[in-house]
C-alpha cells in the first residue's frame, strides 16, 4: 500500500529548479483558496499582440486596490504595482523547488532571473520534464505499451512473494504419529490413541498429547478396542501425521513446526516484515544512486536467488534467511516500475494508473490461491511463485530509465535518446535536441542587472524534532502515525488470519483478496466527493466493527462461514483506508517535513506488521480473539481519525505555520457546501462577490469593511 505515497510524492526532488506557475502574495489573503487570491488581488494580462491566448494572471503585478472582473469584460480598478518580493506558487506538480523556496526565476527580478539561467546550463535535473511530456505525448502508444506490458505485470510477483509464505508454513490438522498404527486409517488412528479436549466449547481431537498405552500389545490382539478414559496422557514423541487435505506437504510438516515448535511460525512472519521495513531503505538509496532500472533487476535477481534457495532450505533457520531476503525484495518489486511508468504518464492519468496498479496487486492476491491450490507441495510451490518471473529478464531490452533520474544525474543525452523515442513511438514530430535546448536557454540576457545582490540564504534544514515542536504538529504527526500503524497491522493481520480460520485456506484467501479489489472503487467514488477524512473514519469504523461482532457467533462449523464473512468486511473496510491514510498524510504535513513525517509515519506503521503475527499465533487456542484485538485497533483509529483537519479541494500546506492554521473539523465537512454573499463596503466602488464555498470560510480583511451572509 507504500505505492500511492510513492506515485504522490516519489519523484518531486527529481527537479530542483522548475518554476510553477506564481502569482503576486498578498499576506491578507493568505487563508484563501489560490484561486480566491487570483481573482480577489491579481488583474488578467493578455498576450501576443493584444490577441487573447489564454486568461491568465499577470505574475509580477499586484493591484493595490482589488480588481474586478465582470462577465465579459475586464474592468481593472487601482494602480498596478510589482510583487512586494513575495510570491504563491502552485503546488499541483511540486511541492516546493529551489526556485519557490528562494524566488529564483520570476521574471523582471534581475540576479536571481540570471542565476535560473546559470543553474539551468549545469544542472541537467532543472528542467521541468512535466513541460516536455505534452509535446512527447503524455498518454500515448509508448506510455500505454509499458504500463500493460511491463507496470501491471510486475505488481504479481509483489503479490505472490508477499503472501505465498502463508501457504508455505500452513499448519494442517494434526495428531500424534503412533508407529503401530501407521497401517490404519486417519479417523482410526484418532479414535484409538488421541484424547477428546475442548477448546472455547468446541470438541475435538486433542494436537499435542496421546494416549500412553502400549500400542504393540494392543494391534496384536487382532481385534478392535477403544481407549480406556483412565489411560495416562503424554506428549507426542516427537512425531506428528498431518492431515493431508488440503496440503501435500508444508514447511511445518516437514520439520515439526507445531506444539511446543509452534512458535517459530510467527517468528518468521515476523522476520520477512522485517526484511520489507530494511528494504524499503535499501532499495530507495540504490534507486537514488544507481537509476531505477537497474535497482530493478538487483531487486528480481535477489528475489530470484533467495526465493528459489528457499525451496531448497534443510531446515527452519536456512529457510527463514532466504525468506528475510525475498521480503527485501518485496516493497521495490513494486515501486520501482511503478515510478518509471508514472513519471511518463500525464497528471491527468496518474490517478487512473495509480489505481489500476493497485487492482492488479490484487488480482495477484486472487492468483495466488489458485496456484497454491493447483501446487500443494511446499518446495514446487516456492518454486512455482519465483520461476516463472524470471520471463521479467526481458524488460532489460524495452524497459526505459527513469527520465527524471536521468536528468537529475546530468545524463542529458540518455534522456534526450529516451524521450525522441517516446515521440517516435507515440507519433510526435519534436526538434532533435529539445532538451538540451530547454537546458540552455538562448535568450537574449542583455537586459539582466549583473549587479552583486546578496545570495539568498541557505534554507532552513528540518529535522524529526519540528514534527513534535508545537501542539497542532505534534498532535497531527501522533494521530496520523497511530492510524497508520493500525491500517498495516490490521490489513497485515487480516491477510494471514483469514486463511487461518478453516474450512479452506485458499477459498478464504481469494474472498480476501475479492474484498480488497471492491475497496478501490469505493475510494474512486467517494474521494472528490465526501472528502479524504470521511472515508478514512468510516471504512475503519466498518472493518473494525465487522471484525468485533466476529465473538458474538458461535464458534462451531455451522456458524463458521459468519466469522469469515465479517472478517472479510473488516478487510475491505481496512482496505479502502490503507490506500485514503497515504493520501491524507501527504496532504496534512506541510511541505518542509513532509517527508520527514511521511517516513516516521510509515517507520511506527512498519513495527505493527512485525508484531501482527504473534497476535494472529494467538488464533491458535482463541479463534476469534485476533479479530477483536484488530478490530478495536481499527475502531480506535477510526473514531481518532476525525480529529485530522480535512484536506479536499486544499492547497498542500508549505510551511509548518500555513499547516498551524488547520485545525480539527467535523466529519464529511467536505460534503457540506454554503454560498457566502461577500459585500466589501469599503472598496471603491463597493464589490460584491458570491462564493460557493466548502466547509467553513475564513475572512480577512485590512481596513475595509466586509459584510458576509451565508446563503
Amino acid at each position: 500500500m507504500s505505492s500511492y505515497w510513492v506515485y504522490k510524492h516519489g519523484y518531486v526532488t527529481f527537479s530542483s529548479l522548475p518554476l510553477p506557475d506564481h502569482c503576486c502574495h498578498v499576506e491578507e489573503l493568505k487563508e484563501y483558496a489560490d484561486d480566491d487570491k487570483k481573482s480577489l488581488s491579481i488583474p488578467i494580462e493578455y498576450k501576443q499582440g493584444g490577441k487573447l491566448c489564454s486568461v491568465c494572471y499577470v505574475r509580477c503585478k499586484l493591484s493595490e486596490l482589488v480588481a474586478q472582473m465582470a462577465v465579459g469584460n475586464l474592468i481593472c480598478r487601482g494602480q498596478l504595482i510589482d510583487c512586494d518580493d513575495a510570491w504563491d506558487f502552485d503546488q499541483t506538480l511540486y511541492d516546493s523547488t529551489t526556485s519557490t523556496a528562494w524566488d529564483i526565476g520570476i521574471e523582471l527580478v534581475g540576479q536571481r532571473a540570471k542565476l535560473h539561467h546559470t543553474d539551468a546550463v549545469h544542472g541537467a535535473g532543472s528542467q521541468d520534464f512535466d513541460d516536455v511530456l505534452p509535446r512527447i505525448g503524455s498518454w500515448g502508444r509508448y506510455q500505454k505499451l509499458l504500463f500493460w506490458l511491463v507496470c501491471i505485470p510486475a505488481c504479481i510477483p509483489c503479490a505472490f512473494q508477499g503472501y505465498v509464505t502463508i501457504f508455505l508454513l500452513a499448519v494442517p490438522d494434526h495428531w500424534c504419529h503412533v508407529e503401530e498404527l501407521k497401517e490404519y486409517a486417519d479417523d482410526d488412528k484418532k479414535s484409538l490413541s488421541i484424547p477428546i479436549e475442548y477448546k472455547q466449547g468446541v470438541e475435538s481431537y486433542a494436537q499435542c498429547v496421546m494416549y500412553d498405552a502400549n500400542y504393540s500389545e494392543l494391534v496384536a490382539q487382532n481385534g478392535s478396542w477403544q481407549p480406556d478414559m483412565s489411560w495416562p496422557i503424554i506428549d507426542c514423541n516427537d512425531a506428528w501425521d498431518f492431515d493431508q487435505t488440503l496440503y501435500d506437504s508444508t514447511t511445518s510438516t516437514a520439520w515439526d513446526i507445531v506444539c511446543d515448535r509452534a512458535w517459530i511460525t510467527p517468528l518468521v512472519f515476523s522476520i520477512i516484515s522485517l526484511g520489507n521495513l530494511c528494504g524499503n531503505y535499501i532499495f530507495g538509496f540504490l534507486q537514488d544512486r544507481l537509476g531505477r532500472k537497474l535497482s530493478f533487476f538487483i531487486c528480481l535477481t535477489l528475489q530470484l536467488v533467495a526465493a528459489v534457495a528457499s525451496a531448497f532450505a534443510p531446515e527452519p533457520i536456512s529457510f527463514t534467511f532466504f525468506r528475510f531476503l525475498v521480503g527485501l525484495t518485496i516493497p521495490a518489486i513494486f515501486t520501482i516500475p511503478f515510478v518509471i511508468g508514472i513519471e511518463l504518464v500525464g497528471p491527468e492519468k496518474r490517478s487512473f494508473t495509480t489505481l489500476m496498479q493497485c487492482m492488479a496487486y490484487s488480482v495477484g492476491l486472487c492468483l495466488l490461491p489458485g496456484v497454491a491450490y493447483l501446487v500443494r507441495e511446499w518446495r514446487h510451490l516456492a518454486l512455482a511463485t519465483s520461476l516463472p518471473f524470471a520471463i521479467f529478464y526481458v524488460y532489460w531490452f524495452f524497459m526505459p530509465e527513469s527520465a527524471r533520474w536521468l536528468m537529475a544525474n546530468n545524463k542529458v543525452a540518455e534522456a534526450e535518446r529516451l524521450v525522441q523515442k517516446i515521440a517516435k513511438v507515440n507519433g510526435k514530430e519534436i526538434p532533435v535536441n529539445i532538451l538540451s535546448e530547454n537546458l540552455n536557454p538562448k535568450e537574449d540576457t542583455a537586459g539582466i542587472d549583473d549587479g552583486n545582490e546578496e545570495a539568498p540564504q541557505t534554507a532552513r534544514k528540518y529535522n524529526f524534532r519540528d514534527l513534535f515542536r508545537t501542539k497542532n504538529l505534534r498532535n497531527k504527526t501522533l494521530l496520523i502515525s497511530f492510524i497508520w500503524f493500525a491500517n498495516s497491522t490490521v490489513y497485515v493481520g487480516l491477510n494471514l488470519y483469514i486463511p487461518l480460520l478453516g474450512s479452506s485456506d485458499y477459498l478464504n484467501m481469494l474472498l480476501s483478496a475479492l474484498a480488497e479489489m471492491l475497496g478501490y472503487p469505493f475510494l474512486w467514488l467517494v474521494l472528490d466527493r465526501w472528502g479524504r477524512r470521511g472515508p478514512l473514519c468510516l471504512a475503519m469504523v466498518v472493518s473494525g466493527v465487522a471484525c468485533i461482532t466476529t465473538v458474538l457467533v458461535p464458534l462451531d462449523d455451522d456458524h463458521l462461514w459468519i466469522t469469515i464473512m465479517l472478517t472479510v468486511i473488516g478487510k475491505f473496510g481496512i482496505s479502502a483506508s490503507f490506500v485514503d491514510i497515504y493520501l491524507i498524510a501527504g496532504e496534512v504535513y506541510p511541505t518542509v517535513v513532509r517527508g520527514l513525517g511521511t517516513g516516521f509515519s510509515q517507520f511506527v506503521a512498519a513495527l505493527g506488521t512485525i508484531a501482527v503475527p504473534y497476535v494472529v499465533y494467538i488464533g491458535k487456542d482463541y479463534q476469534t480473539l485476533p479479530a477483536f484485538i484488530m478490530g478495536a485497533l481499527a475502531l480506535t483509529a477510526g473514531v481518532l481519525g476525525l480529529g485530522l483537519p480535512e484536506t479536499l479541494n486544499l492547497p498542500l500546506p508549505a510551511t509548518i505555520e500555513e499547516a498551524e492554521n488547520r485545525k480539527a473539523e467535523l466529519p464529511f465537512v467536505g460534503c457540506l457546501s454554503k454560498t457566502v454573499h461577500i459585500n466589501r463596503a469599503g472598496s471603491s466602488p463597493p464589490i460584491e462577490e458570491n462564493y460557493d464555498v466548502i466547509g467553513s470560510f475564513n475572512v480577512l480583511t485590512s481596513s475595509a469593511r466586509t459584510d458576509i451572509t451565508v446563503l
